[in-house]
């Protein structure tokens, strides 16, 4: 998932958070048994460049265990400072597994459901920039596949000069 260019350069202060609801028979039928049976995500945001290029910040990972697959759960992203220039994306991934996190042995199948009746949000704490002071949050649009700025209010964004 990831946004539309930004509009202007846009510095983000704070912890992210992502709000989602997951699909995942195999996690629901197992994580009764306790944390090795529990879904675990690794959520990350990425700098997309106009090129494609994309960026990882910092490397900053947020592996989360999903104690009921079956509710909408969010995730508190790592603190960051992290400037957006103009005309980049902000992406957004949710993986199974990340290299730099070993033990994750029960990988299990999963689906992020983001509709419109229920999108996944992405909240960033932003500080300057085309969102509006305070938080900015992104809802998933599954027909786009992309995030899209809308007011901290759920109002539409402030237009940028």
């Amino acid at each position: 998932m990831a946004s539309a260019p930004v509009g202007d350069a846009t510095v983000v202060a704070g912890a992210p958070t992502l709000e989602v609801t997951l699909d995942s028979p195999a996690a629901a039928a197992t994580q009764a048994g306790g944390p090795a049976g529990q879904l675990v995500v690794f959520a990350k945001i990425y700098d997309v460049a106009p090129d494609g290029r994309q960026e990882l910040h910092n490397r900053l990972v947020s592996p989360t265990r999903v104690a009921d697959v079956t509710q909408r759960f969010s995730i508190e992203l790592p603190g960051v400072v992290q400037r957006f220039d103009k005309g980049h994306r902000i992406r957004v991934v949710l993986t199974a597994s990340d290299a730099a996190y070993a033990g994750n042995t029960a990988v299990l199948p999963v689906t992020v459901r983001a509709v419109r009746k229920d999108p996944a949000v992405l909240t960033l704490p932003v500080v300057s920039g085309p969102g509006p002071a305070g938080h900015a949050r992104h809802h998933a649009d599954q027909e786009a596949g992309a995030l899209a700025w809308t007011g901290a209010d759920g109002g539409p964004p402030p237009r940028s000069h």
